[in-house]
C-alpha cells in the first residue's frame, strides 16, 4: 500500500500471522483479510478491468 493514499488512522486491510511456537523474530507465515474486506477489494479488482479473483473458501 502507498503512503499517504489513505487517510489518517485507516485500518491496514490485511493482517501478518505469525507461528506462536516461535516468539522470537520471524517472517510472517501467513496474511489474512477480513470477509468485508475481500468484498470491497473483490469489487475494486472487477471495476479495474481485472475480472474476478478465484475464490479460497478456507
Amino acid at each position: 500500500m502507498r503512503r499517504k493514499w489513505w487517510p489518517s488512522g485507516t485500518e491496514a486491510p490485511i493482517t501478518p500471522r505469525y507461528d506462536p511456537e516461535h516468539p522470537s523474530w520471524q517472517k510472517a507465515i501467513a496474511y489474512a483479510m477480513t470477509s468485508e474486506n475481500v468484498t470491497v477489494f473483490r469489487a475494486s479488482f472487477a471495476r479495474l478491468g481485472m475480472g474476478p479473483a478465484p475464490v479460497d473458501d478456507e
